[in-house]
């Protein structure tokens, strides 16, 4: 379970490293703040090998990439206004499935 709770700590990196890279390419923040992405991705390395004393490499990556698409993916749609076609709508829907198989098949 810390395993996941690590890949879900990286997530939370990108949807924040992605979202002030959103800002910069909106031209409502300056390129400056591109030294702040720079060191969230510097760190994210650190954080995986910590996560692998919990978990292994493919449990860490796999709840880092399900959930940063769809963290990133609801930042984006909430607050980023920004739109999906349905067939995108529903690879979202199936990232959801993967998430919750991947969590309940770790509580058994």
């Amino acid at each position: 379970m810390l395993g996941i709770l690590m890949g879900g700590l990286l997530a939370t990196t990108d949807v924040t490293a992605m979202s002030i890279m959103k800002q910069i390419s909106l031209q409502s923040f300056s390129k400056v703040w591109m030294v702040i992405v720079t060191l969230i991705y510097a760190v994210q390395p650190w954080i995986f090998l910590k996560g692998m004393s919990y978990s292994g490499m493919t449990v860490m990556n796999l709840s880092w990439d399900i959930m940063s698409d769809i963290l990133v993916t609801s930042v984006g749609l909430f607050y980023f206004r920004e739109q999906l076609t349905k067939t995108k709508l529903l690879a979202v829907g199936f990232a959801l499935m993967a998430a919750f198989l991947f969590v309940y098949s770790e509580n058994k």
